[in-house]
């Protein structure tokens, strides 16, 4: 196995508080790996340690196969990144910025910056000063920066922060892109899980510093529960029905009135029936499966905001 880059133990405190507790990452080469966890969890603490923006407080970090620390330019020359709200000369152009860092990074390719800016459709747009782009916008500028030199191992810390449905879908479809036709190795971190669980080839959970799963995605759909998910008007009595009348047991009550049944899932049509005859309004029912959301929070536990 060729591991892009992982972490050994490693390590953060911050006045006296541990931010990093002992953290392994183990990122195959090729591979969208998917960084999930709540808002203070460290994530981009992480990927911030990853790219020398702070340092370890122990631990050590591989890339390809050697520590990072060896020769830490060259290391960088091959990693782009967008680490949380890509920064810009305001009162440049779109082209003009991918310019200069062209020139910072010493890349000598003459048709980067037009291949960076049609591949996250600003070629329209790279006369407009970046003070005049939304949000949505400078997000798809900074993934044009980080992959215009084209590197092997490109990180991005919430990257469809402020897009719409067709912008999210684009850089979806972008990011398999680079991974699956380009080989470029992907670390992604993002509150949307949906969007993780359609791209990610290995999920990364960590929990108050401390990584608690890593996994394939595909093991995890397997793991994944059937359920029949009913929304009611009334969960206090549809719960005493189910139990008392059908002997179900294996349920929970997720929200105000909805529940999710992990047994008798043949039995949908009578369920529904007796809970209609005993005058509980139901207002939908169907089979699920356990998403990523799902699987997160049972290990977790707390709320959905990742």
């Amino acid at each position: 196995m060729v591991y892009a880059l992982r972490t050994f133990n490693l390590t953060k405190e911050l006045k006296n508080k541990v931010i990093l507790d002992n953290l392994n990452i183990n990122i195959k080469k090729g591979e969208i790996y998917g960084f999930l966890g709540e808002n203070g969890s460290g994530k981009t603490t992480t990927i911030k340690l990853i790219v020398n923006l702070l340092k370890p407080t122990s631990g050590s970090i591989e890339f390809f196969g050697e520590p990072i620390e060896l020769n830490r330019n060259e290391v960088f020359k091959r990693i782009g990144s967008v680490i949380e709200y890509p920064a810009f000369y305001e009162t440049l152009t779109a082209r003009e910025n991918l310019e200069i860092h062209k020139t910072l990074m010493g890349y000598e390719d003459k048709n980067c910056i037009d291949d960076a800016l049609n591949m996250v459709k600003l070629e329209n747009f790279e006369g407009k000063l970046v003070k005049e782009f939304s949000l949505g916008m400078k997000q798809r500028l900074g993934i044009a920066r980080a992959i215009l030199t084209k590197p092997e191992f490109l990180i991005l810390d919430e990257p469809i922060n402020g897009l719409d449905p067709m912008g999210i879908k684009h850089i979806r479809d972008l990011l398999i892109t680079l991974s699956k036709k380009h080989g470029i190795t992907i670390l992604i971190s993002s509150h949307i899980l949906s969007e993780i669980e359609q791209i990610a080839d290995t999920i990364g959970i960590i929990h108050k510093g401390k990584m608690i799963e890593e996994i394939d995605y595909e093991a995890i759909q397997s793991k994944n529960k059937h359920s029949i998910e009913i929304v009611v008007n009334d969960v206090n009595k549809a719960s005493f029905l189910l139990t008392e009348k059908m002997n179900i047991t294996n349920f929970i009550v997720d929200g105000p009135n909805k529940i999710r049944i992990y047994e008798k899932l043949d039995d949908s049509v009578a369920i529904n029936r007796l809970l209609t005859m005993n005058e509980v309004e139901v207002q939908s029912l169907s089979i699920k499966k356990d998403s990523l959301e799902d699987h997160f929070i049972s290990l977790i536990g707390g709320n959905k905001n990742a």
